[in-house]
C-alpha cells in the first residue's frame, strides 16, 4: 500500500512543510563559528557547557512525554517552537556569553517537549499494522528534509558574510511557518481513559509499563544503545566540524564551510533514499545496524587525519550515516513498542536514558577535544567497542511476560506477553472463577455475531487460568478524537452485529423490567428483531471495543449470554464517550431496526441514560473512575427529550 493511500496529499504536504520548517538549518552552518567569533568559544568549551545543560534537560523528558500522551503532542510542539524562536532571539540581543547559556536552556527545554512528538504525531495517521509503510514514510521524509535544507544552509552561509544576524532572523520566521503548518495537521487520538485520571497515576503506570518493556525486550534495549551512540556521534561532529573546517580553509572560510555542510545534507538525502532501497530487499535489522556501525567508525577515522580532503570525506560519510540511521532506528523504536496509548511516554523514557549516557560520555571525552584529531580517533575506538560488545550481549531474540494492570472491581489481572515473535494479551481471573465459566465465555464470544478476535483461547498454567488472544494494541473506540472516524467504526460494528442463536447461559445484570417501564418495553416490541432473545455482550461500551486498522473488535465478554439486542445497542450508542451527534446515534440505531420512530428513540435513550447513571453509582463505590461517568450520564439524560417533534435523521 502506498503512502498516498494512507494519508491525503494535503496531509503529506503539510507535515513535510512543518517538519522542514521546524529544522534549525538556517543557523546550523554558522552557529559555532558565530560563538567562536563573538565569545571566543572553542570546541572543548562548547562540548563541556552543552553537556552540562544536556544533563539538566533530563528532568524535562518524562513530564513532557506524559503531557503528550495526556493532552496531545500538538500542544507540546507549539510550545517547543516558541522556545526555539526564543533561543535565537537571545543570541541576537544578549551581548554576553550568557546568551549561549540561555540558548541552551531554551533548546533543551524545547527538545524535552518535542522529543519524538513529531514522529508520534505522524505515526498516528497510519494504521496500527502499517509498520513497513511508516518506515518508508520516514525515509522519504528524511530524503526531502535534507534536500531542501541544503538550500537553507547555502543561503544562510552567504548572508552571514554580509550580516551575522540575518540567519537568526530567518530561523525565527521559519519557526513561525512551522507553527502555521502544524495547525493544519489533525491529531488522531488521545487516551480518553487517561484524560479522566490523575496525571501522576497515569505517569506512574506508563513509566512502569515502558521501563518493564525495555528491561524484558533485549533487542529493544540494544536499539536504545545504538540510538545513544549514533546520535552522540552526529552531535559531537556537528559541534566540532565547523571550527575544524574553518581552520583548514584559507579563503572565504564561512562560505566554504557552508558549501561543505550543504553538500553534506545532499549526501544525507541521497543516503536515506539509497539505504531504504537496500533494506527493502529484506535484509535483517542486525545487518543494517552493523553497516551503520561501520559507517560511523570509518567517518570518525577519516576525520582524525590532518588533511582537508580526509576531513571532507569523513564528513560526507557521517552525513550519509545520519540520513540512514535516524529514520531506521526512530521508526523501529516506535513500531516495536506495542502499547499505543503511551508511546510518547516510552520515547521520553528512551530519550532520558540516552541523554544520561550521552551527556556523561560527551563531558568525559570533551577534555580530549582540545586536539580535535585525537578526540575523533578516541571517540571512534570507544564507540566501536561499546556497540559491538552490547550487540553481542543484547541482540538475541527474547520471550517475556509483563503485567499491565489489575482491576479493583473484578480482580482480573491483565498481561502482555511475547513468544515465538508474536504478541499476546491475556486476562487472568480470580481463583473463584471456575474453568467452565471461562470456557463458556470463550465459546459464547466466538459464536456470537459480533466482530471479535477469533483466536480467543482458554489458558491454564500452574493453577492460574484466564483468556488469551493476539495483541491488538491499546486504542479503544473512546480514544478516537475524530468524530467521523469514530462514527465509521461504530457503523462497521453495528453492521456486523448479527443476532445468533441462544446459549444456555443468560446475560448477567440484565432485568428488562428494571431498565424500562412496561410502556417503553411495548414500544421496543414494535420491532421483533430488537426484542428477540439472542447472544449479547452485556457491557457493550466504547471502552470494550478495540480499534485495530480502523476495524472494531469487541472484548471483555464477562457479562455475555442470552438477552435482548436493544440492550447492547443502547449501551453503546447512549455512551458519553461517543463524540458524534444525537442524530447520528439514532441513525446507527435504526440500521438494526426499521419500526421505531424518532420520538420513540428519544424516550428510550432518555430512560436508558437514567438507568446507567443509577447503576454506575454502585460501581463508583469500588472504583473512583466511575464517578465522572455517572455525572456524564446524568448530563446526557437532558440531551434526549421525550415527545420531541423532530421527524427525521
Amino acid at each position: 500500500m502506498s503512502i498516498k493511500s494512507i494519508s491525503s496529499k494535503e496531509l503529506w504536504s503539510n507535515y513535510t512543510k512543518f517538519y522542514i520548517s521546524q529544522s534549525t538549518a538556517f543557523i546550523t552552518p554558522i552557529l559555532y563559528i558565530f560563538l567562536d567569533e563573538k565569545f571566543g568559544m572553542n570546541p572543548s568549551s562548547i562540548l563541556k557547557i552543552s553537556a552540562i545543560y544536556w544533563i539538566m534537560s533530563i528532568g524535562m523528558q518524562l513530564p513532557c512525554g506524559v503531557l503528550a500522551d495526556r493532552w496531545g503532542v500538538k500542544k507540546n510542539l507549539y510550545l517547543c517552537l516558541f522556545l526555539q524562536a526564543l533561543s535565537c532571539i537571545s543570541l541576537l540581543f544578549i551581548q554576553h556569553i550568557a546568551a549561549y547559556h540561555f540558548y541552551l536552556i531554551c533548546i533543551y527545554l524545547a527538545e524535552g517537549l518535542c522529543v519524538s512528538a513529531s514522529s508520534i504525531l505522524i505515526r498516528k495517521q497510519f494504521q496500527d499494522s502499517q509498520t513497513t509503510q511508516f518506515k518508508e514514510y520516514s525515509f522519504k521524509l528524511q530524503n526531502s528534509f535534507y534536500l531542501i535544507t541544503s538550500v537553507f544552509i547555502l543561503v544562510s552561509s552567504f548572508l552571514f558574510t554580509f550580516n551575522k544576524h540575518i540567519p537568526f532572523v530567518l530561523q525565527i520566521v521559519n519557526f513561525a511557518l512551522s507553527a502555521f503548518f502544524l495547525s493544519k495537521i489533525p491529531e488522531q487520538y488521545i487516551s480518553n481513559t487517561k484524560a479522566s485520571r490523575n496525571i501522576f497515576f497515569c505517569a506512574g503506570e506508563d513509566l512502569r509499563k515502558s521501563f518493564q518493556f525495555i528491561m524484558v525486550e533485549r533487542f529493544y534495549l540494544y536499539l536504545i544503545v545504538c540510538l545513544t551512540f549514533f546520535g552522540l556521534g552526529v552531535s559531537i561532529n556537528q559541534k566540532a566540524i565547523q571550527i575544524q573546517l574553518f581552520s583548514l580553509f584559507t579563503h572565504n572560510k564561512v562560505m566554504m564551510v557552508g558549501c561543505i555542510i550543504a553538500l553534506g545534507n545532499l549526501f544525507s538525502s541521497v543516503g536515506a533514499k539509497l539505504f531504504y532501497s537496500w533494506i527493502s530487499r529484506n535484509h535483517s535489522l542486525r545487518t543494517e545496524v552493523a553497516i551503520l556501525i561501520t559507517m560511523l567508525f570509518l567517518s570518525y577515522l577519516s576525520m582524525s587525519i590532518d588533511s582537508l580532503f580526509a576531513v571532507i570525506i569523513g564528513f560526507m560519510l557521517i552525513n550519509l550515516f545520519k540520513g540512514c540511521f535516524r529514520p531506521l532506528i526512530g521508526s523501529e523504536l516506535i513500531n516495536r513498542y506495542p502499547f499505543n496509548s503511551s508511546r510518547s511516554t516510552n520515547l521520553a523514557l528512551v530519550s532520558t536514558l540516552s541523554i544520561i549516557v550521552s551527556s556523561v560520555f560527551q563531558y568525559s571525552i570533551a577534555f580530549f577535544y582540545n586536539d580535535i584529531l585525537f578526540g575523533n580517533i578516541l571517540f571512534a575506538s570507544l564507540t566501536l567497542i561499546i556497540l559491538v560488545a552490547s550487540g553481542l550481549a543484547l541482540s538475541s531474540v527474547s520471550s517475556w511476560c509483563m503485567r499491565e494492570e489489575t482491576s479493583p472491581l473484578t480482580g482480573k489481572k491483565s498481561y502482555a506477553s511475547k513468544r515465538d515473535g508474536e504478541l499476546f494479551f491475556a486476562q487472568i481471573y480470580p481463583s473463584s472463577t471456575s474453568d467452565q465459566e471461562l470456557q463458556d465465555i470463550c465459546d459464547i464470544a466466538c459464536k456470537s455475531g459480533y466482530p471479535v478476535q477469533k483466536m480467543i483461547s482458554f489458558v491454564k498454567v500452574n493453577g492460574v487460568k484466564g483468556l488469551e488472544t493476539k495483541f491488538l494494541g491499546e486504542i479503544h473506540l473512546s480514544d478516537l478524537l475524530d468524530e467521523d472516524k469514530q462514527y465509521r467504526v461504530c457503523e462497521r460494528l453495528i453492521d456486523q452485529m448479527k443476532p445468533t442463536h441462544q446459549m444456555s447461559r443468560p446475560a448477567r445484570m440484565i432485568r428488562e423490567e428494571h431498565i424500562m417501564p412496561p410502556a417503553s418495553l411495548e414500544i421496543i416490541k414494535k420491532d421483533p428483531k430488537l426484542s428477540q432473545t439472542c447472544i449479547i455482550h452485556g457491557d457493550l461500551h466504547p471502552g470494550n471495543i478495540m480499534v485495530f486498522d480502523e476495524q472494531p473488535f469487541v472484548i471483555d465478554w464477562d457479562l455475555c449470554g442470552n438477552g435482548p439486542l436493544w440492550y447492547d445497542l443502547l449501551s453503546l450508542l447512549s455512551h458519553p464517550n461517543l463524540y458524534f451527534s444525537k442524530q447520528k446515534r439514532f441513525k446507527l440505531f435504526l440500521r438494526q431496526c426499521e419500526q421505531l420512530r424518532y420520538e420513540d428513540l428519544d424516550l428510550l435513550f432518555h430512560l436508558f441514560c437514567k438507568f446507567k447513571s443509577n447503576q454506575l453509582k454502585n460501581f463508583a463505590r469500588h472504583e473512583s473512575k466511575y464517578h465522572e461517568l455517572v455525572d456524564s450520564y446524568s448530563n446526557q439524560t437532558g440531551l434526549y427529550t421525550p415527545l420531541t417533534t423532530e421527524k427525521s435523521v
